[in-house]
C-alpha cells in the first residue's frame, strides 16, 4: 500500500481540504501583515536508541546502524544532533553505545532503566473490568489480533517504562526546545540525506505559521544505498515529523509502543492516512486533545529513511505489513519476559493458553 498517495489523495476530501485551507491562509495572511523576516532555521536532531527487540530487530541493529550514521550522515546547517539512550536495560550494550558515541564525540542523554522500579509495576487489568475477563475467557469471543491487543493491554504500564516511546518522544521534544526553533523528535534508526533536510529547512523558513511538517518514511532493505534514490516508494511506512518548539508535550504518554503511540498524534492532527480508520478499542486509553494544532501541517516533498533493522524479510512492505505487526508484538513479550526472568507461557498465564498466532509467533 502506497502510503503518500493515500495522503495526497485524501487531502482532496471535501471536509479536510476546506478547513486545511482555511486554517493555513488565515495563518499565512496574519505571517504577512506582521512584516517578520523570520529566521526560523535552527534545528534540533534529537534521536531516540530503544533497546532492539528481538525477533523484529536484529540484536546489531543499533550499533550498526548508529555507527552508519556518524559515519555517513551530512552535516546540515544550523542543526544540532543529539541522541537519547531510552531505558536500555541490557547495561554492556548501552556502555558499548556509549564509547561508539564519545569516540565520535557525538551528543547523547540518558534516560536510565532501573530494574527496581521495573519490579514495582504490575499488569493493568482495569480496562478490563479486573482479571476475572481473561480467567472466565471472555477475550477468547474475540479475533485473535485483538485477543493480543488486549495482552499487550494488560502489559501496557510495565511497556510504557520499558520501552518508554513517547516519554522519550516528549524528552526529545524538551531537548531540542533548547537548542533549536524546530525539532525533529525522531526514531533512533532515522536518517534523512542533504536534499531532504534542505526541503525542511526551506518550509521551515517560508511557511513557519504551520508547526507540524511531515515526511513519508521509506524503510530501507537490508544491502540497499539508504541515500540513492531509487528506493521503493511501496516501502513507505508512517512518517516522521518535525515539530514547532511551542507544542507542548505533542505525543500522548499514555499511549505505549505497539499500540497507537505515534498514529494517535497522526489522526489526532487529521493527517491523512491508514491510521484514521484504526480501530481504537475499549481498553486504549482516551486519546489527547487536539491542543488547537488539527491541520496545521504541510507535507513535504522529502523523504525520513528507517536504516535496516538487520531482519530482510521485515523490513520489506508497506505500513500495513502484517507479518512485522505480529512480530512487533510478539517481540513486546519475549523483550519483557527477559527483564522479569519468566518463561513467555509463565509472563502471559493471566489469559490461558496462548493464540495459534503467538504460539506460531513464539516458535519461529
Amino acid at each position: 500500500m502506497n502510503i503518500l498517495k493515500i495522503i495526497k489523495n485524501s487531502t482532496s476530501s471535501n471536509t479536510n481540504k476546506i478547513n486545511y485551507k482555511i486554517n493555513n491562509i488565515k495563518k499565512y495572511v496574519n505571517f504577512k501583515i506582521s512584516g517578520s523576516k523570520q529566521e526560523n532555521d535552527s534545528f534540533c536532531l534529537v534521536r531516540i536508541i530503544g533497546n532492539d527487540l528481538w525477533p523484529l530487530h536484529s540484536n546489531e541493529q543499533s550499533f550498526n546502524n548508529l555507527s552508519f550514521m556518524i559515519e555517513n550522515e551530512s552535516k546540515f546547517i544550523k542543526c544540532r544532533k543529539i541522541f537519547i539512550l531510552n531505558r536500555i536495560f541490557d547495561q554492556e550494550k548501552q556502555n558499548k553505545l556509549k564509547r561508539i558515541l564519545e569516540k565520535s564525540n557525538t551528543e547523547y542523554t540518558t534516560i536510565p532503566f532501573k530494574k527496581s522500579e521495573y519490579d514495582g509495576i504490575g499488569f493493568d487489568f482495569e480496562p478490563f473490568g479486573g482479571r476475572q475477563f481473561f480467567e472466565a475467557g471472555k477475550h477468547l469471543s474475540y479475533k485473535e489480533n485483538v485477543q493480543t491487543m488486549m495482552k499487550l493491554a494488560v502489559c501496557r504500564p510495565k511497556i510504557l517504562y520499558a520501552m518508554n516511546i513517547n516519554g522519550a518522544r516528549n524528552k526529545a521534544m524538551e531537548i531540542g526546545a533548547e537548542y533549536g526553533e524546530w525539532i525533529l523528535p525522531w526514531d533512533g534508526n532515522c536518517t534523512l540525506s542533504r536534499s531532504s533536510f534542505e526541503t525542511v529547512r526551506d518550509s521551515c523558513r517560508s511557511r513557519p505559521y504551520l508547526p507540524i511538517k511531515v515526511l513519508p518514511m521509506i524503510r530501507q532493505a537490508q544491502g540497499e544505498d539508504p541515500y540513492a534514490p531509487s528506493i521503493l516508494v511501496h516501502q513507505l511506512q508512517e512518517p516522521q515529523l518535525v515539530l514547532h518548539n511551542s507544542l507542548q508535550e505533542p505525543f500522548n504518554e499514555q499511549y505505549a509502543y505497539g499500540s497507537r503511540s505515534k498514529t494517535e498524534l497522526l489522526a489526532r492532527i487529521g493527517l491523512p492516512g491508514p491510521w484514521q480508520s484504526e480501530k481504537a478499542h475499549f481498553f486504549y486509553p482516551e486519546s489527547g486533545p487536539e491542543k488547537g494544532y488539527k491541520f496545521e501541517y504541510e507535507i513535504l516533498d522529502a523523504y525520513a529513511i528507517r536504516l535496516a533493522s538487520g531482519i530482510d524479510k521485515l523490513d520489506r512492505g508497506g505500513y500495513q505489513n502484517t507479518n512485522r505487526h505480529s512480530t512487533r508484538n510478539d517481540s513486546i513479550f519475549r523483550t519483557l519476559c527477559l527483564i522479569e526472568g519468566k518463561e513467555y507461557e509463565e509472563f502471559l498465564s493471566f489469559a490461558g493458553k496462548a493464540s495459534s498466532e503467538e504460539q506460531r509467533q513464539h516458535s519461529g
